[in-house]
C-alpha cells in the first residue's frame, strides 16, 4: 500500500464509508506499519472525543456547544467548528438510519488491534485545541477606540447615540462617525492591527467575532492590518466595492458614487459590487470602483521610500499663512510629485507654496532631533501616531536660510522628540516661497547614536491625497 492509498483508506475510515475488505486491507497493513499505526490512533481517538458526545447527545446543536467548548473558547464560529460540525451532522444522520447502529463502529473494532494507553485521550483533547488555534486563529479581538482628548466621536448603539469615551469597547452593530475636523483610531486586544478613521467619516461593525467585517459608509480610513486568517479575512464593504483583507496596509476612501482603493504595501483583493469583477492590487498600485466602469489596477508614483509634496503655483507673499489663506488650499494643488528624500527642489519657481505630507518610520526606539531649513519660510509639524489631525509644530522659519544652513536660527531646531520604533507618525512641512528665486525646502534628523542628515526615503512614505472631494 502506497502513502495515497494509506491517506483515501485513513479518510473512508473517519467518515465510516470503509466497506469490509477495505477494513482488512487497513488492518493488515498497519501491523508492518508501526510507525502509522499511532498515527492511525491519534486521528481515531481524537475523532472518537466527538463522535461520543455527539451520540449522546443524539442533536447537532448540542453537540456544536461541546465542540466550542472542547477547541478553545475564543476560537467559535470560525472554519475547524463550522467543517466539524457539518461532518457530525451527516454522522448523526447516519445512526438515525440505522436504528441506533455506531455510525463509527469500526473504529471501536480496529481499536481492539490498537489499544489506547488512558493518557492518549487527554493528549488528544489538548492537541485538537492547539491544532485548531493554530490552523484557524482567533479572531474575537475586542476592537477598542483610541480617542484623544477634546476630539469627538460619536457611537450609535442600539438606537441610541452617544459620545464615545478613549478606551471604548465597540460591539458588533455600532455605527461610529467622526465629526469635521476629528479623526479617532481603532485598535486591536491582540494584534497589531491599526485603524485611522479620518474626519467625517461614518463606519459601521458589521462582525468582528467570525471575522473583521466593516461597512465604510463614508469617509476614509487608513489601515495598518497584521495578517489574518485565510478563512476569516478583514473585509472591507462600501456601496460600490468590497475589499478581502489577510495582512496589509492601505487606504480606502467611500464617496457618493465610487470608492477608492490604495494598497501601499501588501495585496488587496477588490471586488466591484456592481459587476462582481475581481482584480488584485499590490504595492503602489490603486483602483476606482464606479458602476458601469472596468476595475483596473493602476500605479501611483510614490510608495514605501517617498514622501508627497504637493504645490500651488501663483501664490503671493512671504509667510506660511499666505500659503494656508490661499482659497485653493488644501483641496486645489496645482500639482504634486514625489521625492525620494525629505529635501524639494532648488531654484524650482518663484511665488508658490508647497507642502510635504507622509508617514515617518523611526528605525530605532529612542530621542530624535528635527531641523528644518528654508527660503522664505517653512513649518514642520509632527503628530504623536498616524493621526495628521494630531500634528504640532517641531521647528519653523519666519525668514530665509540658506540651503543646508541648520543652525542659523534656534527656533530651525525642535526639542528632543521620543520615538518608537515599528510605528508610524505623520508628518508634514508647509513652505512658502517668494518671488526673490534660491527657492528650497529641505528636513532633517538626528537618531538615536547617528548623526544629522537629511531624512532619507527608506524612513518615509507618502500620504495618499485623494482630492477635494475624496475621488479625484
Amino acid at each position: 500500500m502506497n502513502e495515497e492509498r494509506y491517506h483515501e483508506l485513513l479518510g473512508r475510515l473517519l467518515d465510516d464509508e470503509l466497506d469490509s475488505t477495505q477494513a482488512r486491507e487497513l488492518a493488515d497493513w498497519l501491523p508492518q506499519n508501526p510507525d502509522l499505526r499511532s498515527d492511525v490512533q491519534d486521528h481515531l481517538l481524537l475523532w472518537d472525543l466527538f463522535s461520543q458526545q455527539c451520540q449522546r447527545e443524539r442533536t447537532a446543536d448540542a453537540f456544536v456547544e461541546a465542540c466550542k467548548t472542547r477547541i478553545a473558547a475564543g476560537a467559535d464560529e470560525n472554519i475547524f467548528v463550522r467543517e466539524t460540525e457539518h461532518k457530525l451532522r451527516d454522522a448523526v444522520g447516519k445512526t438515525a438510519r440505522t436504528e441506533g447502529k455506531s455510525a463509527l463502529s469500526f473504529i471501536y473494532w480496529l481499536r481492539r488491534f490498537i489499544p489506547p494507553p488512558r493518557w492518549v485521550v487527554g493528549f488528544g483533547a489538548v492537541l485538537l485545541v492547539i491544532l485548531g488555534v493554530w490552523l484557524f486563529p482567533p479572531t474575537g479581538n475586542e476592537p477598542t477606540l483610541a480617542v484623544a482628548m477634546g476630539t469627538r466621536v460619536i457611537i450609535e448603539r442600539g438606537g441610541h447615540s452617544f459620545p464615545a469615551q478613549n478606551g471604548l469597547k465597540l460591539l458588533t452593530g455600532d455605527l461610529l462617525k467622526t465629526a469635521s475636523n476629528d479623526a479617532t483610531l481603532i485598535t486591536c486586544s491582540r494584534e497589531n492591527t491599526r485603524i485611522v478613521i479620518s474626519p467625517n467619516a461614518a463606519l459601521n461593525i458589521v462582525s468582528w467575532k467570525s471575522g473583521k467585517r466593516f461597512e465604510l459608509r463614508q469617509g476614509r480610513i487608513e489601515a495598518t492590518v497584521a495578517h489574518q486568517p485565510r478563512g476569516n479575512p478583514m473585509v472591507w464593504r462600501t456601496a460600490q466595492a468590497e475589499a478581502t483583507v489577510v495582512g496589509t496596509e492601505f487606504t480606502m476612501e467611500s464617496a457618493t458614487n465610487a470608492t477608492r482603493l490604495e494598497v501601499i504595501e501588501g495585496t488587496v483583493k477588490l471586488t466591484s459590487l456592481d459587476n462582481r469583477q475581481s482584480i488584485q492590487l499590490t504595492n503602489s498600485q490603486y483602483a476606482i470602483a464606479v458602476p458601469g466602469i472596468e476595475l483596473k489596477p493602476q500605479r501611483f508614483s510614490g510608495g514605501l521610500g517617498t514622501i508627497l509634496r504637493e504645490y500651488w503655483l501663483g501664490a503671493e507673499g512671504f509667510h506660511v499663512g499666505n500659503l494656508t489663506h490661499d482659497a485653493r488650499y488644501p483641496n486645489q494643488p496645482s500639482g504634486r510629485d514625489y521625492l525620494s528624500s525629505f529635501a524639494g527642489p532648488t531654484n524650482w519657481g518663484v511665488n508658490y507654496g508647497g507642502r510635504f505630507r507622509g508617514y515617518l518610520h523611526p528605525p530605532k526606539t529612542g530621542v530624535y532631533i528635527f531641523w528644518i531649513t528654508a527660503n522664505e519660510s517653512a513649518q514642520l509639524l509632527l503628530s504623536s501616531d498616524e493621526t495628521p489631525g494630531r500634528a504640532e509644530m517641531l521647528a519653523s522659519l519666519s525668514q530665509s536660510a540658506p540651503g543646508g544652513e541648520w543652525e542659523k536660527y534656534p527656533w530651525q531646531k525642535s526639542d528632543p522628540v521620543a520615538l518608537q520604533a515599528g510605528r508610524k507618525y505623520y508628518i508634514e512641512a508647509l513652505h512658502k516661497a517668494s518671488n526673490t528665486g534660491g527657492d528650497h525646502c529641505s528636513v532633517a534628523w538626528q537618531p538615536p547614536g547617528g548623526k544629522r542628515e537629511v531624512i532619507l526615503g527608506k524612513f518615509l512614505s507618502p500620504f495618499i491625497s485623494t482630492g477635494e472631494k475624496g475621488i479625484p
